[in-house]
């Protein structure tokens, strides 16, 4: 069995503004809690609890990333007749990443409130990058043509083909995201106690999948050839070829990358229920049936011709029996590539899916979570959802707002009947809101909310990698990246 060592640079990233937003302000998630233009996308009906004739709000996150962390484990392989324990050092990076977040806003037309959103897209996905060293053995790689001599000027054509066991290494690099770009527009009437609201939220959903690899050969690699001349009259079998490849960068390439589009249009409507200590807010959602398409291609790049350099030669043609002996020692440079390309797409229809959100305020104490799932399944069809619970705890203290709480979320992806999964999400912390207005009596400033966050990627991907190495991880930590975020809410009355 050959022991290699493997040494991949692997991050992890997301971005998910309304769970960043939430520590700011519960209404990003919590639909019990929502208000004017915070949360509309949630439940339309909360576009009523706007104080004056129009409302803004503003958000921002700031980005974290947890140091690189270093992990080891082992991982068999079989390839053909060989066998390795490829022993795997990794580092590994958590990010959360941030930015301007939201807009969104509210105002009155008469006993009618109207008002839209825009986030930031949330986004999730991994890049990977590194090197993995390979010991290939073949008894027929690339045949190419060669001209052997000897001292009289005699020369004859032939077809080398080298073999033997190639060493090292292949670099792979890649990246594969997932990013969600939410728009909403809606109207409400109703009052304080009862409130009815309808609107639409549009949804475009982007994936895009970039990858490639290619192959170095590593000094020294020396192979022997096999000769056959290119005319079958000479005979070749008493001369002895040896080739000294060269450091290559490249010897054989591999790229794939992929794409596709959708998007999502799905009318919504909520209803608020507020009885003096306790909040009753539902929800309902029907992502309507569309059309989606993917692109693939894929390319190989292969040598396909090179170009020798004789660093030993031995050989005598012998034109009489037509025999070619002695030995020669070759040093071979790749001189030129082929590239074997190839393009696909696929269609796809959009799935229609149900999304049911509810919450329930009762004193300081609010509680929420949404479900989405597809209503169809099957080939042909694809669906990208999210779930998610979210218990928070409110402390009013006069013209502050003291706020704890977290998040649990996931996200998942239909291709047919194929299952792609996001990492669960969760995310825990606090924050403080000066509720006291700033300004004049028709312009100012309503609130400003600040907030810290605390992401826990890492520990769920820490429990994925002993999944697959078979044991605990101990050097491996776990410690959340901590952020914050900003928001402002501003009024016309």
């Amino acid at each position: 069995m050959l022991p290699l060592i493997a040494s991949l640079n692997l991050e992890f990233y997301a971005a998910e503004p309304t769970a960043q937003l939430f520590f700011n302000h519960v209404g990003f998630l919590s639909v019990g809690s929502a208000e004017g233009p915070v949360g509309p996308y949630l439940n339309p009906a909360v576009l009523t609890r706007t104080r004056g004739t129009f409302s803004a709000y503003l958000g921002y996150s700031s980005s974290a990333q947890t140091p690189p962390d270093s992990f080891g484990f082992k991982v068999p392989l079989r390839m053909d007749s060989l066998s390795y324990d490829l022993n795997l050092s990794s580092k590994v990076t958590f990010s959360d990443l941030g930015g301007p977040s939201y807009l969104g806003v509210a105002f009155h037309i008469g006993p009618v409130a109207f008002g839209g959103s825009l986030f930031r897209p949330s986004l999730f996905g991994a890049s990977v990058d590194g090197d993995v060293p390979v010991e290939y053995e073949s008894d027929s790689l690339a045949t190419f043509s060669y001209v052997v001599s000897d001292p009289d000027n005699d020369s004859v054509a032939v077809n080398l083909t080298p073999y033997g066991t190639v060493k090292g290494k292949i670099f792979p690099k890649g990246d594969i995201r997932m990013r969600e770009t939410p728009l909403f527009a809606g109207a409400a009437v109703g009052g304080k106690v009862l409130a009815f609201g309808v609107g639409l939220n549009v949804r475009r959903i982007e994936g895009r999948l970039n990858f490639g690899t290619h192959l170095s050969v590593d000094s020294g690699t020396t192979l022997k050839a096999k000769v056959r001349p290119a005319d079958p009259g000479w005979d070749a079998s008493n001369l002895n070829v040896s080739l000294v490849y060269d450091p290559d960068s490249s010897l054989v390439g591999t790229r794939a990358s992929g794409s596709f589009a959708a998007t999502y249009i799905a009318p919504v409507v909520g209803l608020n229920l507020n009885l003096l200590v306790v909040g009753v807010n539902l929800a309902a959602e029907m992502g309507l049936s569309g059309s989606t398409g993917a692109n693939f291609s894929t390319s190989l790049l292969l040598p396909k011709d090179a170009g020798m350099e004789v660093l030993a030669d031995s050989v005598d043609i012998d034109s009489t029996t037509r025999r070619i002996s002695g030995s020669l020692l070759l040093r071979v440079r790749r001189t030129e590539d082929t590239t074997v390309s190839r393009d696909f797409s696929a269609t796809y229809r959009l799935a229609r899916y149900v999304g049911v959100r509810g919450g329930v305020r009762l004193f300081f104490l609010s509680i929420s979570g949404a479900a989405e799932f597809p209503v169809e399944v099957g080939k042909g069809l694809f669906y990208y959802g999210r779930n998610y619970f979210t218990p928070n705890l409110l402390i009013p203290l006069g013209p502050i707002e003291a706020r704890v709480g977290g998040v649990f979320m996931w996200r998942y992806a239909f291709f047919g009947n194929t299952v792609l999964p996001s990492a669960p999400m969760f995310y825990g912390g606090g924050g403080l809101s000066l509720k006291a207005p700033l300004g004049t009596e028709a312009f100012g400033i309503e609130r400003l909310d600040v907030g810290v966050r605390g992401s826990f990627l890492s520990y769920l991907v820490k429990v994925v990698a002993e999944g697959l190495s078979g044991g605990k991880l101990g050097d491996f930590s776990t410690a959340p990246t901590v952020a914050f975020s900003l928001g402002t809410q501003l009024y016309v009355r």
